[in-house]
């Protein structure tokens, strides 16, 4: 019981962006033009997903979501997954990326 309440909060927290976050100057549009690109963006892509991974390995998303990443995954690999999430559901991509990217790792490597 306590883990769907915990699951449960967690979804809470990454599909409804509080009001602020429609202010984010970067949309989930912007994030997959960055990692479709070349040099710089990309880099910031990567760099952007890696800083949302080690929040979420180490402190938990907003204290809630935490990801169990195996030590194996690269950041590439990381970045891979985001990408991916964030096509397969365009729906968020007016959000901020940092919902796409944190839903997808959690989705991706849970903690159990």
């Amino acid at each position: 019981m306590k883990k769907i309440a915990g699951a449960a909060l967690a979804a809470l927290l990454v599909l409804a962006p509080p009001a602020w976050a429609t202010d984010d100057p970067v949309s989930g549009t912007d994030f997959l033009e960055a990692c479709d690109s070349k040099g710089f963006a990309q880099g910031w892509c990567t760099g952007f997903v890696q800083g949302i991974a080690e929040w979420m390995i180490e402190d938990g998303f907003a204290g809630a979501i935490k990801a169990c990443v195996p030590r194996s995954v690269s950041v590439i690999q990381l970045r891979e997954v985001a990408v991916k999430f964030a096509r397969e559901h365009p729906e968020m991509w007016h959000q901020p990326p940092r919902y796409m990217i944190a839903t997808s790792i959690v989705r991706t490597f849970p903690c159990e």
